[in-house]
């Protein structure tokens, strides 16, 4: 759909302003990306728990994260963490999603696919990282700022386009209406990645403060490349998350951060994206 391209090319520029993230993971080159996709593992082996055991490992996670990530909570969001965890017995579809109200679902296939305990505290504390950078918001508001633009920029172009008055109306409706709905798309979809990658970082640095190992994020993002190679290939521009290469990638740097501020004493605060004056 050409039209709609167009549309999404000048719907994401006009929202710059409205989703910037706060905090974000160092930049990673193409020789880093080269080296990890290199170094990927082989298709991922599910592991055997049962449900009771895998409710015990969510629980656990959660009891160490929880404490632990107070004052970061209160830093990057003003607030405390007050997260609701529950898992869903779905074994089909291996997913963790943050939603309104502070809740955080995991599935039970996606359990099947973690081997420790701070791989699942990863999972957690990233959908958490969602919640503290405040993305479903953002999300939200962006949604709305898409349809209003995509719809006025349709609307307009079928105004100057139309020269038969009796259809003019109907035509302007239709084009507002679409330029709506695919501004929205557009709205939603600006920001996705960049908050895919802030909510991977905050994530990173709720793991090391609740004393598991950070490398179990460029673990996960390893599995995730397992399960789903597709997950792989490089970011596009319908693509709501960045390639799981790139999340590894990225995952790797912040852990060495986090090891060169721990030797030199400093304290364990995600770095902010640096603001043009």
């Amino acid at each position: 759909m050409r039209i709609g391209n167009i549309v999404l090319a000048l719907v994401c520029p006009a929202l710059a302003a409205c989703a910037t993230p706060e905090y974000m993971s160092p930049e990673v080159s193409d020789a880093e990306l080269q080296r990890v996709a290199a170094a990927r593992s082989d298709q991922a082996k599910k592991v055997k728990r049962d449900r009771v055991e895998a409710a015990r490992i969510v629980t656990a996670a959660e009891m160490r994260l929880r404490p632990a990530i107070r004052d970061l909570c209160e830093n990057v969001s003003g607030k405390n963490c007050d997260f609701d965890i529950s898992i869903e017995n779905d074994d089909d579809t291996p997913n963790a999603y943050a939603s309104g109200e502070n809740k955080i679902v995991i599935t039970t296939a996606m359990l099947e696919y973690l081997e420790s305990e701070d791989e699942v505290a990863f999972v957690l504390a990233h959908e958490i990282g969602h919640h503290m950078a405040n993305h479903i918001n953002e999300g939200k508001r962006n949604m709305t700022v898409g349809a209003l633009v995509g719809g006025a920029l349709l609307g307009a172009l079928a105004a100057a386009g139309s020269r038969d008055s009796y259809n003019r109306s109907r035509n302007i409706a239709k084009a507002t209406q679409l330029g709506a709905t695919v501004g929205a798309v557009g709205g939603r979809l600006s920001y996705s990645k960049a908050q895919e990658r802030e909510a991977d970082y905050l994530g990173i640095y709720a793991i090391e403060l609740a004393g598991y190992d950070p490398t179990a994020a460029a673990r996960v993002m390893d599995r995730f490349t397992q399960i789903n190679p597709r997950s792989a290939r490089p970011t596009s521009f319908f693509g709501t998350h960045p390639s799981s290469i790139e999340r590894e990638a990225r995952a790797l740097k912040v852990k060495r951060e986090i090891e060169e501020k721990r030797d030199a004493g400093l304290p364990m605060i995600p770095n902010r994206v640096a603001k043009d004056n």
